[in-house]
């Protein structure tokens, strides 16, 4: 068993236009307070199970600009940081057993990065009654993050960059669009899940996913 999840939110933001409209921004901060804070782990059996943390709060900055500077040169840029850490919560690691319950009071809330940046380019070319061309390219930096609430190395994943690509044409008339595309330019591996549950047999379970690789293709849409 396991109890509802509570939280109160508190946001502040402001929107704001500059230099004859040519920059917008986008500031925020936020503080959340938890109680009872679901998280999801696995047990000695390697099933998944929810258990709630006693207490827990987030607070962080974001901050988002758009600036097109000239017609046709759009930019776009993005930073966030998060602070956000368990107050009270006790909890066993099913993968060692003879540490008992811990107290895990100050470590990192679990796939919360303290860090992240992002940066999109977008060039347009009019095409008069054949429509636009659009390049575009976007690129993200996200910090390292815990798996679980432990905050063992083990649990722990890298830092990662993200980059796409995309070349796009749309009709006149908005009702066609063609796109060649390139995501994760790089080909970088990426672990976006990790999960560990109990020992099995000597050894302790691991489940987790990665992001696709390099993945390229065409898309052409049709609205209706």
């Amino acid at each position: 068993p396991y109890d509802a999840e509570n939280i109160a939110a508190y946001e502040l933001g402001l929107k704001s236009l500059w230099f004859d409209q040519k920059i917008q921004s986008n500031i925020s901060a936020f503080y959340y307070d938890y109680t009872d804070k679901q998280e999801l782990g696995r047990n000695d059996q390697g099933i998944a199970k929810l258990t709630n943390a006693g207490e827990a709060t987030t607070w962080g900055l974001e901050l988002e600009v758009s600036a097109r500077l000239i017609p046709a040169l759009l930019i776009d840029a993005s930073a966030g940081y998060l602070n956000a850490e368990y107050d009270e919560f006790e909890s066993r690691d099913d993968t060692n057993f003879a540490l008992g319950f811990q107290d895990l009071s100050g470590n990192s809330l679990v796939r919360a990065p303290e860090l992240k940046f992002s940066l999109g380019l977008q060039y347009e070319w009019a095409l008069g009654e054949a429509g636009q061309l659009a390049m575009r390219l976007d690129t993200s930096w996200v910090d390292e993050q815990f798996a679980r609430p432990f905050n063992l190395d083990t649990d722990k994943s890298d830092s990662y960059n993200w980059t796409n690509a995309q070349l796009r044409w749309d009709s006149q008339d908005q009702l066609w669009q063609a796109a060649l595309y390139v995501q994760n330019l790089s080909d970088n591996d990426v672990i976006t899940r990790q999960e560990r549950g109990g020992v099995l047999v000597g050894f302790a379970q691991l489940a987790g996913g990665f992001l696709p690789p390099r993945t390229y293709g065409v898309k052409i849409t049709r609205q209706f």
